[in-house]
């Protein structure tokens, strides 16, 4: 009897994952192929106003209102593929990264970047973890190319018992702790998606005798 109920409810858990996932697609199609599609749709007409005589100041805001749909566009394809990859390991995040490196690269200016991966063990991850933690990339990669006034840029992935560390660091200026406005910096949001990913977030100045800012989220991945 006791097996009988064991097995039944393996089977409802595995008929449970197999809907979520069912709707997850349905979600990341419905994003992709109706929200996605008319951003661009969005930008393509924008675009098609460089051609048109206007003034200067409506085509600036033209371009910056291209712009913005346009990271817009890339927040969305980040978040379809956080929710079709779902479940999966931390390798996923990192090519991820470095496939965002590789693309923006350019914009970035002489920023020196540096990924590595120093994990063994394996750890995997949901779908809302990876999208945090990616988020949390991205907006500390924009602090640091707006405010560190940096010349290098390390995000290093390491084991830790029970999981793995992100650390961030730079070379920049660092930060006023004692005056420190987290409002103001873009720390709030990296605090809260640290969270949200279920991990514990800290921020603070190298004390290696070097200048610069270190920021770390801790995940525990095998509780």
């Amino acid at each position: 009897m006791r097996r009988e109920l064991q097995l039944k409810q393996e089977l409802f858990e595995e008929e449970l994952k197999r809907m979520l996932a069912e709707e997850n697609l349905r979600i990341s199609r419905e994003l992709h192929d109706n929200i996605g599609s008319q951003l661009t749709f969005l930008i393509n007409s924008l675009d098609n106003f460089t051609y048109v005589e206007l003034n200067t100041e409506i085509k600036n805001k033209i371009k910056n209102i291209s712009s913005f749909a346009r990271k817009t566009l890339n927040d969305l394809r980040n978040t379809v593929w956080a929710i079709r990859t779902g479940s999966n390991e931390l390798t996923s995040l990192i090519i991820r990264i470095n496939d965002y490196i590789n693309r923006y690269r350019i914009s970035v200016g002489n920023l020196e970047f540096q990924v590595k991966d120093n994990t063994k063990n394996s750890h995997a991850l949901s779908s809302t973890q990876l999208l945090n933690l990616f988020r949390i990339f991205q907006e500390s990669l924009q602090n640091t190319m707006k405010h560190a006034n940096a010349s290098q840029y390390v995000l290093s992935f390491d084991d830790v018992e029970n999981g793995f560390i992100m650390k961030i660091e730079d070379n920049g200026i660092g930060i006023d702790l004692d005056n420190f406005s987290e409002s103001t910096s873009g720390m709030v949001s990296m605090k809260y998606r640290c969270q949200d990913a279920g991990g514990i977030f800290s921020i603070f100045n190298r004390v290696d005798g070097e200048s610069g800012t270190v920021i770390e989220c801790l995940i525990a991945t095998n509780k």
